[in-house]
C-alpha cells in the first residue's frame, strides 16, 4: 500500500474470523538534521478486504468498523482487532 512519500505503514492488524480483512494504520512523519514534522494528512486508518489488494481509507463508521472513525491527524496509528463476536 502507498500514501504518499512521507507516510508509512505504522501498524498492521489482520481479522482472525476472515483473514482477507486487514487494517493498517499510517503515520505521516518527516524527518530532518533540524527538527521532525509528525502528523498529518497522510496519517490514518485504511482497510483492505481482499488481502491486502487494494485499500481504501475508513472515514466514517460502519457496522464492521464501529470504533475507527478516522480522526487521526497525530502520531503513528497502531491498530489491534478485538475478537468479541
Amino acid at each position: 500500500m502507498f500514501v504518499d512519500e512521507n507516510t508509512g505503514c505504522s501498524g498492521l492488524s489482520i481479522d482472525v474470523k476472515n483473514p482477507r480483512v486487514i487494517y493498517a494504520g499510517t503515520w505521516q512523519v518527516e524527518m530532518h538534521t533540524y527538527g521532525e514534522f509528525s502528523g498529518g494528512a497522510g496519517s490514518g486508518v485504511y482497510v483492505s478486504r481482499d488481502g491486502g489488494s487494494t485499500w481504501s481509507r475508513v472515514t466514517r463508521l460502519d457496522s464492521r468498523t464501529r470504533r475507527l472513525e478516522n480522526r487521526c491527524r497525530g502520531g503513528a496509528v497502531e491498530l489491534r482487532i478485538a475478537c468479541t463476536r
